[in-house]
């Protein structure tokens, strides 16, 4: 799935002035692709957890071999985009949309930051290890939809 040791990021928040579009939500949901989604533009505590969720996942992608662009979006920007793809979602989008409000609702600000992997939640709730992520980087990995593996 993924090459050489490179790990880009690439925000997820629109330019000033832009509405979102939705783009960066569709590539986040891609299959092969890489994301986190931080609560930092609700919480500043939230940083040094992203970091390191940054950190372990730069750990894991290099000790698979990985290499790919991770996107980095916040809970505002990702919610922005729901809203701009509306009605034009289709199946996978709605599954993530209601995935992502059942946690968020269960748990708050507390469900930050959140790995995705394929399109999919892959944890959630804290900073996953290395090894655990690195897990999760093969396709297999992801096999049922139940994103219940909260880190604590």
């Amino acid at each position: 799935m993924f090459g050489k040791n490179v790990l880009r990021r690439i925000l997820g928040t629109p330019e000033a002035g832009q509405a979102p579009d939705g783009a960066t939500l569709q590539a986040l949901l891609r299959t092969g692709q890489v994301g986190i989604i931080s609560a930092a533009c609700c919480d500043a505590m939230s940083s040094p957890k992203d970091e390191q969720l940054i950190n372990n996942l730069s750990q894991a992608m290099a000790s698979t071999g990985g290499e790919g662009e991770v996107i980095v979006s916040t809970i505002t920007a990702t919610r922005q985009q729901l809203r701009a793809i509306g009605p034009q979602a289709d199946a996978q989008v709605e599954t993530f949309k209601d995935e992502l409000s059942a946690l968020f609702q269960t748990h708050g600000l507390g469900v930050f930051p959140l790995l995705v992997v394929d399109g999919r939640i892959a944890f959630y709730g804290g900073v996953p290890s290395p090894e655990a992520i690195a897990q999760r980087l093969h396709p297999q990995a992801l096999q049922p939809r139940n994103p219940s593996q909260s880190i604590a």
